[in-house]
C-alpha cells in the first residue's frame, strides 16, 4: 500500500511526535533546501555556519523519519551531523 503525505500528517496538522523528537511539516523540504544552499558558490562563512547550525538542529528529526536507516548523505560533513544525531538518540 503507497503512502501518501496526508497519510503522514493530514493537511491540518502541522508536526507529529516520533521517539520523542517534533517534527514538522516541511522539515525535509528545509534540510533539502539547506542542502543546495550549501553548493552555492558564493555562499560566505557566515552562510555556511548558520545553515550547518540548522541542519545540526534538524537531524535529530532526520533520524527518527528514518534518513539514517535508509540514506546517505555524499556530503561527509552532514553525514556525520546525522551520525552525531544517531549517537545521542541512541537509537
Amino acid at each position: 500500500m503507497a503512502i501518501k503525505p496526508a497519510d503522514v500528517l493530514p493537511d491540518d496538522v502541522d508536526s507529529t511526535v516520533i521517539e520523542g523528537i517534533r517534527v514538522r511539516k516541511g522539515t525535509v523540504a528545509a534540510v533539502l533546501a539547506n542542502l543546495k544552499a550549501l553548493d552555492v558558490a558564493t555562499i560566505t562563512t557566515t552562510e555556511k555556519a548558520e545553515i550547518f547550525e540548522t541542519l545540526r538542529e534538524l537531524a535529530p528529526a532526520l533520524v527518527v523519519l528514518g534518513f539514517k536507516k535508509y540514506l546517505t548523505f555524499n556530503n561527509p560533513e552532514i553525514q556525520k551531523l546525522v551520525d552525531e544525531a544517531e549517537q545521542q538518540l541512541k537509537i
